[in-house]
């Protein structure tokens, strides 16, 4: 073979190896670009998958999300009831034309008026009122208590007492506080003298245990003397007090009783000197009192609206008319109820 068809030999062969290198190359190149694909058509349709369980889970707690929001409204924060009653500024603050007064919520001891409250002021026969605390913590209610001399000379004759008379106590109770009976207050003095007990010294006593700083008693009836005085607050402490026993506010709402001697022989016609009550509704009951220096006198509990209340008016010039506009007024100045 000369050196021509030699070269041409090697470049034919050279040529082919070319040719066969390049189908090569062509065939893995091949091999891989399907692979790729394939490797990239799996990670689409994973990716796929897993947005459309993304979105599926969103979609569920979308769902659960719409149904919490429709089963469960927002709470409202808690009224709290001790706020209550709540003043209503646009009813204007009540004039009085008594010398002093004062309302306070029984339950809380929260004052919802106030006048000269503090002001120690005579109270009269409002005094009967802690009189009548002290006596039935003291004095056998189903006993006898015989009037003496002493009790008939005392200033006053309501509940028309008699010398010797023998009553039961809670009859005579009955007389101290429906007809505001003087006598009847110095009767039981006069009985828990017998037994060593000191009826004006035990309320004073009472006094100091509730803690009535501008109080002082020297009789048990609540006649004049300067030593004898008490406040419009300090006489709402003492109805919160007597809130306690429930014996006594069925006497301060009676209207009329009659009321006999152990033996029988004397009748007493009693009438209430509140004239408030059976007049307006929510009185649960009251206790009057009258003198020269301390004008006229009123207390009372009142419910309104589910709530009692102490109502007090001291030096008053007309206490029915003072203590009826106090009341409605507190009715239309405060709000009860949620």
């Amino acid at each position: 073979m000369d050196e021509l068809e030699q070269k041409i030999s090697w470049r034919g062969m050279g040529a082919s190896f070319l040719i066969l290198a390049v189908i090569f190359l062509a065939s893995v190149l091949g091999g891989l670009n399907k692979e790729t694909n394939q490797l990239m058509e799996a990670t689409n349709r994973s990716q796929s998958n897993m947005l459309a369980s993304l979105a599926e889970n969103m979609g569920r707690n979308n769902k659960a999300s719409a149904e919490n929001t429709q089963s469960k409204e927002p709470e409202k924060p808690k009224f709290n009831e001790e706020l209550l009653p709540l003043r209503d500024w646009s009813v204007p603050y009540f004039e009085s034309a008594a010398k002093a007064g004062v309302v306070t919520d029984i339950r809380t001891g929260k004052i919802l008026y106030q006048k000269n409250l503090n002001e120690r002021l005579p109270i009269a026969s409002v005094t009967k009122l802690m009189t009548a605390d002290v006596v039935m913590d003291n004095v056998d209610m189903s006993g006898v208590v015989e009037v003496s001399k002493k009790a008939v000379s005392a200033e006053g004759d309501y509940g028309n007492l008699s010398v010797g008379e023998k009553l039961v106590a809670k009859d005579l109770l009955y007389i101290l506080l429906v007809p505001s009976s003087n006598d009847a207050a110095f009767a039981f003095a006069d009985h828990m003298a017998s037994s060593g007990k000191d009826l004006v010294s035990m309320m004073n006593q009472k006094a100091a245990e509730l803690g009535l700083k501008d109080t002082h008693f020297v009789n048990p009836a609540g006649l004049d003397d300067p030593k004898h005085y008490s406040s419009a607050y300090d006489v709402a402490k003492i109805l919160g007090d007597l809130r306690k026993k429930a014996d006594i506010w069925q006497i301060l709402r009676t209207q009329t009783a009659d009321v006999l001697s152990v033996d029988k022989k004397f009748t007493h016609k009693l009438e209430n000197t509140n004239k408030l009550l059976g007049t307006m509704d929510g009185i649960i009951g009251g206790k009057t009192g009258y003198t020269d220096n301390a004008k006229e006198t009123l207390a009372m509990v009142v419910e309104v609206s589910g709530t009692e209340l102490a109502f007090v008016v001291l030096g008053s010039d007309d206490r029915f008319a003072d203590m009826r506009s106090l009341i409605e007024w507190t009715k239309k100045a405060y709000k009860f109820t949620p």
